[in-house]
């Protein structure tokens, strides 16, 4: 099992979650980054488990936290992902946003070409198209709700805009997320809908893969939020199409991937300490490690100048 690799945090593609062999996230023996990913993959890796129950405590995993960077650059990188730099309609982010137009499905044509009059003329190279039950949507920018005082101002400044003595966007009104845009691209696979479907002893699920920034790094953009979710989903998607009862969860900076939902009956810590069912049993020896992005996670052992690849765990599925 190779010891070096590279976290691919900023281009997130479909990756693998299957386990029959792994690549380790970090460098070479001796690189100067070793110390920082081990110490940054221990703490991703506590959040990561504490996102999921935290979420049935006080709610804040559920939270909309839309980042306002839109860095043109890896905008454009993730609308070349879905086919959008040539105009094609993306899904609709799970963001508040800012309609610039809309057009009924048969005049996607007409869509593309406006699309590209307002990234060029009009200034707006961030503007995409979004494919939404009604139509499609010229859309613009990523905002926290109605009342988001950059929403308000950019709704504002976008009004008054003038290109060739025009207000193009006099027009625009701000639109909430769709229902199905808030909810992942299949609520049946939501995690956070489980409890519900299941039944109370639907408690535990085997997290096994994380889609996001190391914990050092900053936090992410909202169109890197976006990217993060789609390769969950798309993971989730690979292992149910292997046969396996997997999931996703969506917290406001990363999404996580697990499999098997697990009662009393499975692991009881109180009744029967250090018992694992046969179910928990083999979902732990299909999926051993955590994988960021699609790669193991090298951390520290605690005390020890030792290191190992991050184990996958047991999370608590949110009320």
């Amino acid at each position: 099992m190779g010891r070096d690799g590279k976290i691919g945090t900023r281009k997130v593609g479909i990756h693998s979650l299957r386990q029959e062999s792994v690549r380790c996230a970090g460098t070479g023996p001796g690189g100067g980054r070793r110390a920082l990913v081990c110490a940054a993959g221990r703490v991703l890796f506590a959040c990561a488990a504490l996102a999921l129950a935290s979420c049935a405590g006080d709610g804040e995993s559920r939270e909309s936290r839309a980042e306002r960077d839109r860095r043109r650059a890896e905008g454009e990188s993730i609308f070349s992902q879905d086919g959008a730099a040539m105009g094609g309609p993306v899904a609709p982010w799970s963001t508040w946003t800012i309609a610039l137009g809309v057009y009924p499905p048969e005049q996607q044509g007409r869509a593309n070409e406006n699309l590209q009059w307002i990234r060029t003329v009009g200034g707006l190279s961030e503007a995409r198209l979004e494919r939404r039950s009604s139509g499609l949507v010229i859309a613009y920018g990523v905002y926290e709700g109605a009342s988001d005082p950059v929403a308000q101002r950019d709704l504002a400044r976008l009004r008054e805009t003038r290109v060739d003595g025009q207000r193009p966007y006099a027009g625009a009104v701000l639109t909430p997320p769709t229902q199905e845009a808030a909810a992942g691209g299949n609520a049946a696979w939501d995690l956070a809908r489980v409890r519900a479907a299941r039944g109370a002893d639907a408690l535990y699920t085997l997290q096994i893969g994380v889609y996001g920034r190391l914990e050092n790094e900053a936090e992410p953009t909202a169109q890197e939020v976006a990217q993060f979710r789609r390769a969950a989903e798309a993971a989730v998607k690979e292992l149910r199409d292997d046969g396996q009862e997997a999931f996703y969860f969506h917290a406001p900076h990363r999404s996580t991937v697990t499999v098997g939902v697990f009662g009393r009956a499975d692991f009881d810590p109180i009744n029967l300490p250090g018992y694992r069912g046969p179910a928990l049993e083999r979902a732990w020896a299909a999926h051993p490690y955590n994988l960021l992005n699609g790669q193991a996670i090298r951390e520290r052992v605690p005390g020890t100048d030792q290191t190992r690849l991050q184990a996958s765990s047991l999370v608590r599925i949110p009320e």
